[in-house]
């Protein structure tokens, strides 16, 4: 037996009759032809949204890994300002004491030549600096004394961080033991 064109005849004549038999045997071959595009698709999909939820997870991992270095990075910068805060602290007290050496010694040329100083503060000056220079203690009063005459005099520089130069100074102090 062979194939009959009659059958064909048949189904097309029953289908023109009958369209919303077409219809549903036109949707059911179209879903059948696209089910394995579809399920192609599914797994597309399911790939992707496992991926997204890795990359999702990396980028979070990645956000709490700045946020950390963030962190970090501001501790460091406090701890740098801090440095160099104590720094400045500690020129500036070693600028008030090299400031405070020179004005001694230009009191003491002063004193040994004239036989007298400006003032009652340059006095008090010399006497706790001598104080100073023999190793002994002040008062937390005699500190802020010597160093508000030093500020008075030499603050701009001191503010600056200039470093003293003593060395016209010295040259008279020289010049008085020859």
């Amino acid at each position: 037996m062979g194939f009959s064109w009659q059958w064909v005849t048949h189904i097309k004549g029953f289908l023109s009759r009958n369209p919303l038999i077409g219809w549903a045997g036109g949707a059911i071959g179209g879903v059948l032809f696209m089910q394995p595009i579809i399920n192609k698709q599914r797994k597309q999909i399911k790939k992707l949204q496992k991926g997204y939820t890795q990359v999702l997870g990396m980028l979070e991992e990645r956000n709490r890994e700045i946020g950390e270095l963030r962190i970090r990075y501001k501790q460091l910068k406090s701890i740098q300002f801090i440095s160099k805060f104590s720094v400045k602290s500690d020129l500036r007290r070693k600028l008030i004491m090299q400031y405070g050496t020179k004005e001694y010694l230009e009191l003491l040329i002063r004193l040994n030549n004239t036989g007298k100083v400006d003032s009652k503060k340059d006095v008090e000056f010399l006497d706790i600096f001598d104080r100073i220079i023999e190793g002994k203690t002040l008062s937390d009063k005699n500190r802020l004394l010597v160093r508000d005459y030093i500020l008075s005099r030499h603050g701009h520089e001191i503010e600056n961080l200039e470093e003293c130069d003593a060395t016209q100074s010295l040259d008279r102090l020289q010049a008085l033991r020859a």
